[in-house]
């Protein structure tokens, strides 16, 4: 595996088969440490949360973890009776502690005792003892990721501290151990102040695993306040808490100030009661958490904030890597960037080339600016262009033309540790880059109830009614005769209503000639039969096919399909008969993990299925058929990925070559 590429933080989260708690708490990690694509488009965290808890079908236990498979691997076991007492489970377990131990700082193992029995499982890591949580189950959820987000970011502030040293220094293992500090910023000039900074202060001290800079508490006697307020604003993070008069207070102001130069991790708690009567501008572009005076229960969402943020941040400074110290007038900051961010900039870089380069998801619109009177561009790469080691801003990834995009279930996702939730997510991650990359989508429907379709739609209405993405989205539709000649003229006439808002819906005749709504409103529903259903879906395959420039391919059953043969198998099939690009995801399995065993990009494994219809015909093809821009490495890697974010860099990235291709021939022509 080219380690250039591989994913920044792979979380795995593995359970029992038989203990019905385990995927509740999976989807919960999932989509905390990942991302909810459904609440605002484009947040961007870069961490593969994978599960393991169906056996192989040769074994009574999960694939291994492969260890080389990012930079920072994590794992999280849940440990329970039911496996306390299937001694292959124990002994699985065992050994991925032990191996774990074994590998440095980069990994972690993190036991969790799901009840009393949990303890039993005897390995050397300590564990969290969610058993013991007494408390309601949405709080034993923010426990639990609160008390793994410390944990991981211990991790990442190790990888930083051996960035900033010499290579002949070591970071000891007492630094590894040291608590992340967090400064707690207010005002005493009014009651609410002091007492929100008490309440979040022995909140941390009695619940937390963090520790917290109390200026009252905490500056030793005969020091220099200044000196060690400075000091300790650098040593963590910052939670501001934002009351009446903090604004008006000098030092808070500073501390404020100093936090955002030196880009540490900052937080905005908001306690105005009434008004504010200056404001700082420099309270802004950090999160913000509305929290009355005095609400004690909210100081647990406190702490949950200000660990997401030092996650958020240490992650990108660690994605960003070597950078940080070989680009003295690159300032790589995890924010988007402010007047105040010209003050991070080393002293003594050149004033005339003066570079900002930060995390923002990028869109065709809005992406860039310069940071007037200071010199400084500023430019926001793909999150994903990372990974590679090269920053790869938006304009080069922006390719004209459709790609089509073909999905469906995968028998195959629990053994490779993934969930339909994953399979969900890649299907929306893929249309989100198409789409924010200045590319129309291309898609066969089958307006199953919950189906990718459904997805499809909803997605296409978040991401067209977000402020920052505002502009025509081209997406087309291509609805076979079999799937559309089922619906009534009302089920039709409502669904075309609904959804062309967001897409342009093609019906197909039997033959795939086009047949304009106004026609199919005339027709009855009918139940089409076998023959029509094979002819309808490989004339509407046929018709997509000339309508595109490339494909994307995953996951597809191979079973229970209709059709001459499996969908994904005849879409992708068509698309290599016709020399165009493919792109072969085969970490989610299923059909299209089958092709790419055929034509020689991936092994045979555990779950390797023999014959289904028409797999002899990609006997025919090689890797050197995918035409998709990758080198044969690079396909390898995309054919085993079960990586969303890795996947997503590796199709971008053949697109843009395929794209840069073309100009150039274009350019020699004329």
């Amino acid at each position: 595996m080219d380690l250039k590429n591989r994913p920044l933080f792979a979380l795995h989260v593995i359970w029992h088969p038989s203990y019905s708690g385990g995927q509740e708490i999976a989807n919960h990690l999932r989509v905390h440490f990942s991302r909810d694509l459904y609440k605002f488009v484009g947040k961007e965290r870069g961490v593969s949360v994978l599960e393991r808890n169906g056996p192989t079908p040769d074994g009574p236990t999960p694939l291994p973890i492969d260890w080389n498979d990012a930079e920072f691997t994590a794992v999280v076991a849940l440990t329970e009776s039911m496996m306390v007492d299937d001694h292959a489970w124990v002994n699985y377990i065992r050994n991925i502690a032990q191996e774990a131990q074994a590998r440095g700082r980069s990994v972690g193992f993190i036991p969790v005792t799901m009840d009393s029995r949990g303890v039993e499982m005897e390995v050397d890591q300590q564990a969290l003892r969610w058993d013991i949580w007494k408390t309601a189950e949405e709080d034993r959820n923010r426990r639990l990721t609160s008390g793994l987000t410390h944990e991981f970011c211990r991790m990442l502030r190790h990888h930083l501290d051996e960035l900033r040293r010499p290579a002949s220094e070591k970071v000891s293992f007492e630094r590894y151990l040291e608590k992340i500090q967090i400064f707690i910023s207010h005002s005493k000039h009014d009651d609410d102040g002091e007492s929100t900074a008490h309440d979040i202060r022995d909140w941390i001290h009695k619940y937390s695993p963090l520790t917290s800079f109390f200026d009252v508490h905490d500056v030793p006697p005969g020091q220099p306040f200044e000196i060690v307020i400075l000091d300790q604003i650098e040593a963590g993070a910052v939670i501001a808490v934002h009351t009446d008069s903090y604004s008006s207070r000098e030092w808070c102001r500073r501390e404020v100030i100093e936090a955002k130069r030196r880009q540490v991790p900052m937080i905005v708690v908001d306690c105005v009661r009434d008004t504010d009567p200056r404001g700082i501008p420099y309270l802004g572009n950090v999160p913000i958490i509305r929290m009355e005076p005095n609400e004690r229960g909210r100081v647990g969402e406190v702490e949950g904030c200000i660990l997401d943020e030092i996650f958020r941040t240490w992650l990108w400074l660690c994605r960003v890597g070597r950078h940080l110290v070989d680009s003295p007038s690159v300032l790589f900051t995890a924010r988007p960037p402010e007047l105040i961010s010209l003050a991070a900039f080393p002293l003594g870089s050149d004033e005339s080339n003066k570079v900002i380069v930060y995390p923002e998801p990028f869109n065709r619109h809005g992406r860039g600016a310069t940071v007037h009177g200071g010199r400084a561009e500023c430019t926001c790469p793909d999150p994903n262009g990372m990974v590679g080691g090269k920053l790869m801003t938006p304009s080069e990834t922006e390719i004209a033309g459709a790609v089509g995009v073909s999905v469906s279930e995968s028998p195959d996702l629990r053994v490779l540790g993934l969930s339909d939730g994953h399979l969900r997510d890649a299907m929306a991650e893929i249309a989100l880059h198409v789409l924010a990359s200045g590319r129309s989508l291309a898609y066969g429907g089958d307006l199953r109830q919950h189906g990718f379709t459904e997805l499809l739609f909803e997605l296409l209405g978040r991401y067209k009614d977000h402020p920052r993405h505002r502009r025509k989205i081209v997406v087309t539709d291509y609805l076979a005769w079999p799937v559309h000649i089922r619906m009534t003229s009302n089920e039709l006439a409502a669904f075309s209503a609904e959804h062309e808002v967001v897409a342009r819906l093609v019906f197909l005749k039997q033959n795939g000639a086009r047949l304009a709504r106004e026609k199919r409103l005339e027709l009855k529903a009918r139940e089409p039969d076998d023959d029509e259903w094979a002819e309808g879906l490989t004339a509407m395959r046929t018709v997509m096919r000339g309508e595109i420039l490339a494909r994307i391919v995953l996951g597809g059953r191979v079973e229970g399909y209709k059709g001459a043969m499996p969908g994904i198998a005849e879409e992708a099939y068509l698309s290599l008969q016709a020399g165009q690009p493919v792109f072969l995801l085969g970490g989610f399995g299923g059909c299209t993990r089958d092709i790419a065993e055929t034509i020689g990009l991936a092994d045979r494994w555990a779950g390797s299925r023999d014959e289904w219809a028409g797999r002899r015909h990609f006997r025919n093809y090689s890797p050197d058929d995918c035409h998709n821009g990758l080198t044969l490495e690079e396909n390898l890697i995309l054919a085993r990925t079960p990586h969303i974010p890795e996947a997503l860099t590796l199709v971008s990235r053949g697109l843009r070559r395929i794209y840069n291709s073309e100009i150039r021939d274009a350019r020699s022509i004329h």
